[in-house]
């Protein structure tokens, strides 16, 4: 579900890109009988990982690093999807494990 809580406004080509990540994203956690939901909350990607309570890594920001668009998405753009900031947070106490400012590289 794209949700703009924020008063970022997006191109038609951005919500369009917003869209198809979404439907991505679905049809990916299907096929692969995934447990993490993805959220767009206004210029913040948003990773709830079900199963993971603790981020464990030395660098916090790896976490996060490891659903960039770039990486994620066919080699999408943080701009091209009018991302900001990449957020992973805990499904069952929605604590912040990671968070990491999406840049384009």
């Amino acid at each position: 579900m794209v949700e703009e809580s924020s008063p970022t406004k997006f191109t038609e080509q951005q919500i369009a890109e917003r869209e198809k990540l979404i439907a991505f994203w679905i049809d990916f956690q299907k096929k692969s009988n995934g447990t993490t939901r993805l959220e767009l909350q206004g210029d913040t990607l948003v990773i709830i990982p079900l199963k993971i309570k603790e981020n464990l890594l030395r660098d916090k920001k790896d976490l996060a690093r490891n659903y960039h668009p770039k990486t994620m998405y066919n080699g999408a753009t943080c701009s091209g999807l009018g991302i900001k900031m990449i957020q992973v947070r805990s499904y069952s106490e929605n604590n912040l494990l990671s968070i990491l400012k999406c840049e384009d590289n």
